[in-house]
């Protein structure tokens, strides 16, 4: 009875989320957020097992859709542009958020390596569902988008991964496991799909769903994190979604429909409002550094970013990344490197940058309408 009635009341805030996001043309993803911390700083619902379990599965689904987004051959041709965007992105906000948080805030050498983790990437995850939205990932400016925010992403977890990863067996196993999935899942799935795609039961969904549980097992029994395979897998499959698209519909549905909403709420209700009311100087402090060093970073680049979009790609790859940032900080808590204000103030800070920059993004610099459709004429 009582998951009946906590499920009651978390379908019934996503759905408020999506009219919400609809009647005031804002990112579905950011009012799920808000929600998920108005139900826990109101209602007070804790979370439960199931929940979890789809957050959790809601961050993979949605990382494997916004790898499989990343055009390959953007990649190769604009590679040196989108690593210099995507680098600039990550580097400044991660060496000042590191300085603020041991110079000036006065935290341990742990909790401001994790400050500063948090601070550097942008947010694949709010990105991909603006771009979506607006429909300007299929054009070559969402592409070069998707691809610069792939670059800060990467660096991020091979940052995490090389300062604080205690490697084992189990972690070599999740290691080996990731490579061989990403290596043959991709060839497999043209030969599955050939004989059982395009079914009413569709099982070409199902498969991808039975390899995201074995990566979130695999990743559970290492504590290892399976948000990067599933990133890579959907890049490294971005090909056969381009010739199947009706695949890559399908995922969109089930994962924004139902599974998404989960993640982004899980976010939201990471954030304790008393915690921030006694620290809020300290976020602001790391809203504007996170903000303002990823801003001017990447306007620095004003020459090399494209054209027709230039301060609404500015704004897009200034926003904090609400999966990798979540990820560092969950470990951080879980690992007794943070406590729970700072843990608050780090995780408000990413999701204002995320909220407010998207929705500044799309309401005063969305690119004009002749630009998106120039664009994807060009694409196709």
């Amino acid at each position: 009875m009582l998951d009946a009635k906590i499920a009651l009341i978390y379908l019934g805030f996503v759905f408020l989320a999506s009219i919400i996001a609809i009647e005031f043309d804002i990112t579905a993803g950011i009012v799920e957020i808000i929600a998920g911390a108005i139900l826990v700083n109101t209602i007070g619902t804790e979370s439960i097992p199931w929940f979890e379990f789809i957050a959790t599965f809601g961050g993979i689904v949605l990382a494997f859709l916004a790898g499989s987004e990343v055009d390959s051959r953007t990649l190769r041709s604009n590679f040196k542009k989108c690593s210099i965007i995507g680098g600039v992105a990550f580097l400044l906000p991660f060496v000042l958020g590191f300085s603020l948080a041991y110079f000036i805030a006065g935290w341990g050498i742990e909790a401001s390596k994790i400050a500063a983790v948090t601070l550097a990437p942008s947010s694949f995850a709010v990105v991909y569902v603006v771009l979506v939205e607006t429909g300007i990932i299929k054009t070559p400016l969402g592409k070069i988008i998707m691809t610069s925010t792939f670059i800060s992403d990467l660096l991020t977890v091979i940052a995490i991964t090389f300062m604080f990863s205690q490697f084992n067996i189990y972690t070599s196993l999740f290691l080996v496991a990731s490579i061989g999935i990403i290596f043959f899942i991709p060839k497999l799935i043209r030969v599955f799909f050939k004989r059982y795609g395009d079914r009413v039961m569709e099982p070409e969904i199902k498969f991808l769903f039975f390899i995201f549980f074995v990566l979130i097992f695999l990743g559970i029994i290492s504590k290892s994190q399976p948000i990067l395979p599933a990133f890579i897998l959907g890049f490294a499959m971005a090909d056969f979604f381009a010739e199947n698209r009706t695949i890559s519909r399908k995922l969109r549905t089930v994962g924004f429909a139902f599974i998404t909403p989960f993640f982004f709420m899980k976010g939201g209700m990471n954030i304790d409002v008393a915690s921030l009311l006694s620290n809020w100087p300290v976020l602001v402090a790391f809203f504007l550094v996170l903000v303002l060093s990823k801003a001017i970073g990447v306007g620095s680049l004003w020459r090399i970013l494209p054209s027709g979009g230039k301060m609404f790609t500015t704004l897009l790859m200034s926003t904090g990344s609400i999966t990798f940032s979540t990820i560092a900080l969950l470990f951080g808590y879980e690992s007794g490197y943070l406590d729970k204000a700072q843990f608050s103030v780090l995780i408000t800070s990413v999701l204002l940058s995320a909220v407010v920059l998207s929705v500044f993004a799309q309401r005063m610099f969305m690119p004009k309408e002749e630009i998106i459709e120039k664009d994807k004429a060009i694409v196709v």
